[in-house]
């Protein structure tokens, strides 16, 4: 798998390596800035798309409560 040098990417990488996870998904929110978003990582090519996908959904769940 290619090499991600994002530093959202990075930290979810760091992550799993250093917790033996294979997939990783981080949300991080700023309630100051009300700012949501979320980094993902998977050991493999699927593994990546499955883990953008939990954080996809995790992403929309946070971001639906918080706008009621």
């Amino acid at each position: 798998m290619p090499f991600n040098p994002n530093p959202k990417v990075a930290a979810a990488r760091d992550f799993g390596n250093t917790f033996d996870a294979d997939i990783v998904f981080i949300i991080h929110v700023n309630t100051v800035t009300e700012k949501i978003g979320y980094a993902s990582w998977g050991q493999t090519p699927k593994l990546c798309a499955v883990a953008k996908g939990y954080a996809e959904s995790a992403y929309r769940m946070i971001s639906n409560e918080e706008s009621e």
